[in-house]
């Protein structure tokens, strides 16, 4: 794997007050990433797409926090939770891949941040779909991310 899959959390969060569906949820999980808390992150970027299925950042940052959650569940030596993870995670970058190609953009109005994420989910996509169905092959990858 040619590089990390990396949240993009870098929005003023400020941006995302109470006028979008799922607003408060992405805040509260981008600032949960942001501590390494995981779980907490996992929990509401799920509430944000549940609130809102257009959100593409949130499908988006909901698949890179998974990819950690896997990376955790490997270094536990939980291997069907990461393999779990990194499943589901490459499903949300679909997600948001296909939303992103439709113009659903929540968070970035400006066009080259949306091209930006457009490229970075492209990437992410071609590298980790591509190995999906293969357990050592995305058990590998993971190891490589640790590096």
């Amino acid at each position: 794997m040619s590089g990390r899959w990396t949240a993009f959390l870098w929005i003023p969060l400020a941006l995302l007050g109470g006028c979008v569906r799922g607003a408060s949820e992405y805040n509260r999980a981008v600032e949960a990433f942001q501590r390494k808390e995981y779980s907490k992150a996992r929990e509401g970027f799920e509430k944000a797409v549940a609130a809102n299925s257009d959100f593409a950042e949130a499908w988006y940052n909901l698949g890179a926090t998974k990819v950690h959650l896997a990376k955790l569940a490997l270094r536990d030596a939980k291997r069907s939770e990461a393999l779990g993870f990194y499943r589901e995670a490459v499903g949300h970058l679909r997600r948001a891949k296909e939303l992103m190609d439709q113009g659903s953009f929540t968070v970035y109005s400006e066009p080259t941040e949306r091209d930006r994420l457009r490229k970075e989910a492209e990437s992410r996509l071609q590298e980790h779909g591509a190995i999906v169905g293969d357990d050592e092959a995305v058990l590998a990858a993971l190891r490589a991310l640790e590096e």
